[in-house]
């Protein structure tokens, strides 16, 4: 079993160096473009939208009816050379020229240029070869870093019973995630779930909701609300799961303004997958991931 073992691990380490190798050496740099996240902004970026009117179905133009007439800061239909659009970048990074991207300093934070070891993930026991679209971020800290999984409890989420008996409880979906973390009650379902599902998913003051499906390309999956509340019977959907502390090191509350930071950082877009519509959280990615432990006495009082 362990000469199976070791040969596996083995075969795995010697993929990760090829390619690391590979990458490493590699010249040629990656561009990324990605669309803005406001659906405003992206209208104007992409020079189109989608009209579900009716009798004005289909694809809408921005500055005319065809796409001879559009107005994009991609490209432009009537000069493909055009060095103002970035499908001027793309030309030119398939021909081997990295440009100065001071042109395109309205697109700052939609346009870069990274090398292809930095968009692999070699941290990983199985290696999929797949790119991250969001650069590796490294956490900066005069703290210990610890693993989050060894901190907590987790469970995922439930939905409509199917085997009696049934209890009647309000469960928290992916639309009750507000902004910067704040929990939402003013939609929240009311379903009848198997009371056996429910005695152990019954939500607690403290308990920290995890999206587990959902973002898309532009937004990232893996947001996160704290449960507030001290009465009411409240579980949570199977679209998402809950982290429950399990040590005394750690308050809920520093831990879930953590979580949300590194969500609003735009970290766990690479912890997700699915090629497109929906995405999933790779929970097991999640767990790993390295948080701050501050000494407790160093948590604000706000914070705990």
């Amino acid at each position: 079993m362990n000469t199976y073992l070791i040969n596996y691990i083995v075969k795995i380490e010697k993929d990760k160096l090829r390619y690391f190798i590979l990458a490493y050496t590699n010249p040629q740099k990656v561009l990324i473009i990605k669309t803005p996240k406001d659906n405003k902004v992206q209208k104007r970026f992409l020079g189109y939208e989608w009209s579900g009117a009716k009798g004005q179905e289909g694809i809408k133009y921005n500055g005319g009816t065809t796409v001879n007439d559009i107005i994009t800061p991609l490209f432009n239909p009537k000069d493909r050379g055009d060095k103002s659009k970035i499908s001027y970048l793309i030309q030119q990074n398939f021909l081997g020229n990295e440009l100065d991207l001071k042109e395109f300093e309205e697109y700052k934070d939609l346009i870069k240029y990274r090398d292809v070891v930095n968009i692999l993930d070699f941290s990983c026991g199985e290696f999929n070869k797949s790119f991250s679209l969001t650069p590796k971020k490294e956490i900066k800290t005069k703290w210990k870093l610890v693993k989050l999984g060894n901190y907590v409890e987790t469970l995922n989420g439930l939905w409509k019973g199917k085997k009696e008996p049934f209890v009647r409880v309000n469960v928290i979906r992916n639309t009750n995630f507000g902004k910067n973390g704040k929990l939402d009650l003013n939609d929240v379902a009311v379903l009848e779930v198997e009371k056996k599902q429910y005695e152990k998913r019954k939500l607690e003051y403290g308990d920290i909701i995890v999206e587990k499906s959902g973002g898309s390309n532009t937004q990232a999956v893996g947001r996160v609300v704290f449960f507030d509340q001290k009465n009411g019977e409240y579980s949570y959907s199977n679209f998402t799961s809950r982290l429950r502390l399990i040590s005394k090191d750690f308050y809920s509350k520093y831990l879930f303004l953590f979580l949300d930071y590194f969500y609003q950082l735009g970290y766990t877009f690479n912890f997700q997958n699915g090629m497109s519509g929906i995405k999933n959280l790779d929970f097991k990615k999640y767990l790993d991931m390295k948080i701050p432990l501050p000494k407790k006495e160093n948590i604000p009082k706000e914070n705990r």
